[in-house]
């Protein structure tokens, strides 16, 4: 994988796009600076904007990414903007590399006026020093900067390398020798973020650092050679590509090697063999929840006891909501073609696994929405709720159903998350669309424990009151048992109900 470096044509001085950015860069444009400002798409020869009705972070990466930048730091309301309106209500998750590949209305469909346009902030990050090895440099506000080996780690690392277009990281290093601007220090990632921009970090230009602090990343790349979903298992490191070996491969191993590709999880693993050149891993041992094969336990790189014809192949599936990005239809691609999940004893558990293989945390609802088309695809759903993917769940053979699409599931999905360090901070979960926070009335231990589980801690070590919220107070009186899935589970006042303002902010501690 190659680095491409940003460059900016702009016209009168306002108008910037990237001379070497995306396939889609013709179609969309920032006005107001080479980075930030009034985002404008071009459809039917004529430029227009785009309202900030729901728009999210995860919309800006998508915009950002189609112009040509790794990712957003930021979205607002710029306003200003003359002509079409052309998109309303955009609804993406955020790994989009095109604005078009979102949900959207029809084009110059809207209840919005220009007072409402969206502005982004995009920022753009590189490898200085090798294709995918070297000291991590970003920029922000149009100058390049490093970033502090401070709390750096590999789940850190991992995003760096994945907003920049790499699959994961393989390690990470003191590398020194920037100069310029320190950006980011005391990075705090969980891994799955798609931009450092996500983490929690200080602010813009504040640390503690030297450049001889600045870190590096050693990044890899993982592709199938055979489809796009299925195929051999190939790894691309130190310079050249390598098979995986099926000696101990299982279906965590595989989940892992999905998600570190892109797709949800895996449906299957199998022998594929017909590699050559290097066998790189060898005895893989996954849990199922990381982010990267380079994250699990397994033999040295390029250390084995196998043969070609012991070459694992992987067939992967991807899931995602019709609707919008949060709550919506259930659809499954498996065998080249997207469908539905039926009713049939669908519950709160198969709700909570199917969210959690899209990339939320947890359900907090499943309902019957219907109007799908083509295959369904799962039928019967038994799921315990711990899993990673349906793929692990008891269900009926796929395509195997005594439904229509009537019985079409739809899910509500939520996220949370610790604002302030990575198993430390401030509790805030997204609902409707929304980040907001945790009121700390009747807030204990056993709540926490929920939590800390929902987010893949193992337990909780105390709840406090935080503060410095702002925005929405999502949930308030929380009374868990302690061994509930997810805090939707939990009795609670309704959400947006509460008596409480941030100052009662809960936090929690996680292990």
């Amino acid at each position: 994988m190659l680095t491409f470096f940003l460059v900016t044509l702009c016209i009168a001085g306002v108008i910037c796009v990237p001379r070497n950015g995306s396939e889609h860069s013709q179609i969309a444009r920032i006005v107001g600076g080479s980075n930030s400002g009034r985002l404008e798409m071009y459809h039917n020869r004529l430029w227009g904007t785009v309202c900030d009705d729901n728009f999210n972070l995860d919309d800006a990466h998508a915009a950002c990414r189609m112009i040509g930048f790794s990712s957003a730091e930021s979205f607002y309301t710029a306003g200003y903007g003359i002509g079409q309106i052309w998109l309303d209500d955009i609804a993406c998750y955020g790994h989009e590399h095109s604005l078009t590949d979102c949900i959207h209305p029809t084009w110059g469909q809207h209840n919005c006026g220009h007072v409402e346009d969206v502005g982004i902030n995009c920022v753009e990050a590189r490898i200085d020093g090798g294709s995918n090895s070297g000291r991590l440099e970003i920029n922000y506000n149009g100058i390049w900067g490093t970033v502090c080996d401070d709390t750096f780690d590999l789940n850190d690392a991992h995003v760096a390398c994945r907003m920049i277009g790499f699959s994961s990281a393989e390690s990470y290093f003191t590398a020194g020798g920037g100069s310029g601007q320190i950006w980011l220090d005391d990075m705090a990632c969980y891994g799955h973020e798609l931009s450092l921009t996500e983490c929690a970090h200080k602010t813009w230009g504040q640390h503690n650092c030297g450049h001889g602090e600045d870190v590096g990343i050693n990044c890899v790349e993982a592709r199938f050679v055979g489809e796009s979903n299925s195929g051999r298992l190939e790894i691309y490191h130190n310079g050249q590509w390598g098979t995986v070996c099926d000696d101990t491969f299982d279906m965590n191993d595989a989940h892992v090697a999905c998600r570190m590709i892109g797709f949800s999880s895996a449906e299957s693993f199998y022998t594929a063999g017909g590699g050559s050149g290097q066998i790189l891993l060898d005895d893989m041992e996954c849990y199922g929840h990381e982010y990267s094969l380079t994250t699990c336990t397994h033999a040295a790189w390029g250390e084995h006891n196998c043969g070609h014809g012991e070459d694992v192949g992987v067939y992967c599936v991807e899931a995602r909501i019709v609707g919008s990005s949060y709550s919506g239809r259930l659809e499954i691609y498996y065998d080249g073609q997207w469908g539905t999940v039926c009713d049939d004893y669908f519950d709160l558990n198969d709700a909570h696994v199917a969210c959690k293989m899209i990339g939320f945390s947890s359900a907090e609802s499943f309902y019957t929405i219907g109007n799908g088309d083509g295959q369904i695809w799962l039928d019967d759903m038994d799921c315990e709720g711990h899993e990673y993917s349906l793929t692990d769940c008891t269900h009926t053979l796929w395509a195997d159903h005594n439904c229509d699409h009537g019985e079409d599931i739809g899910v509500y999905c939520v996220k949370a998350r610790l604002v302030g360090d990575l198993r430390r901070g401030r509790l805030e979960v997204f609902y409707g669309g929304e980040w907001g926070t945790v009121c700390d009335d009747s807030f204990d231990l056993n709540d926490a424990q929920v939590v800390c589980r929902m987010l893949g801690f193992e337990s909780a070590v105390a709840s406090y009151t935080a503060g410095d919220g702002d925005g929405r107070i999502w949930l308030d009186d929380m009374a868990c048992n302690g061994d509930e899935i997810s805090m939707t589970e939990c009795e609670h006042a309704e959400w947006g109900a509460h008596n409480c303002g941030h100052l009662e902010d809960v936090g929690i501690e996680c292990k």
